[in-house]
């Protein structure tokens, strides 16, 4: 699922293995208050920069978004993992919040093509949760999380499964949990737009 991030820089590293990972905050606006989000990107070693940013500067990342199972005490969780392109730096306007800088009306898109595994469920507080399914160029199937809220939650809530259709989304990392418990994280793709799917297969859309 191809995107672009554009944030700044909290952290920039390089791996044993070659490979690096760099951290990016900003703020993105949406038809709402706008997500405020700290995310990762990962390089592979074939694609990492030989100078890689420092912390502060401002940058932008064409990427890659991956839907990754893994064990937790035995039982299964996923996340989405996102895997950088290129860095390209940029300008822009930084608002400091504490010890954070974060980059103002800040990229965070992703789009893609796929189906819908069930039928959309919305809940009372106006919001459209579904669950998508997007085939990559190698036949994998990579599930997202998709809510939508107001207007375009109304479209999507008209929906039914295997629906095949286009989103534009942008990524939230959300946590769950006070002092007293386990904090949860769950990625969440904020769907900005859907629409039909074109004629072009899905799995183009995923890489």
């Amino acid at each position: 699922m191809k995107g672009i991030l554009s944030g700044c820089v909290l952290e920039a590293k390089r791996l044993d293995d070659g490979s690096a990972l760099l951290k990016l905050a900003g703020i993105t606006p949406n038809d709402h208050k706008g997500v405020t989000w700290i995310l990762q990107v990962k390089f592979l070693a074939r694609l990492t920069p030989a100078t890689l940013p420092t912390v502060g500067e401002i940058v932008r990342v064409p990427c890659i978004a991956t839907h990754v199972v893994f064990d937790v005490r035995g039982q299964k969780a996923s996340r989405v993992d996102i895997l950088g392109r290129r860095i390209e730096p940029m300008r822009g306007q930084v608002e400091q919040r504490g010890k954070v800088s974060f980059l103002l009306n800040a990229q965070n898109s992703f789009q893609f093509e796929g189906h819908l595994v069930r039928a959309p469920l919305s809940k009372s507080v106006g919001v459209t949760e579904v669950r998508v399914s997007v085939m990559d160029r190698r036949g994998k199937a990579h599930y997202f999380n998709c809510e939508a809220w107001r207007a375009v939650g109304q479209q999507l809530a008209h929906r039914t499964a295997g629906a095949e259709l286009s989103f534009t989304c942008l990524l939230r990392r959300d946590r769950v949990g006070n002092a007293n418990e386990e904090t949860r994280v769950f990625d969440i793709m904020e769907v900005q737009r859907v629409e039909a799917a074109s004629l072009r297969s899905t799995a183009q859309a995923a890489d």
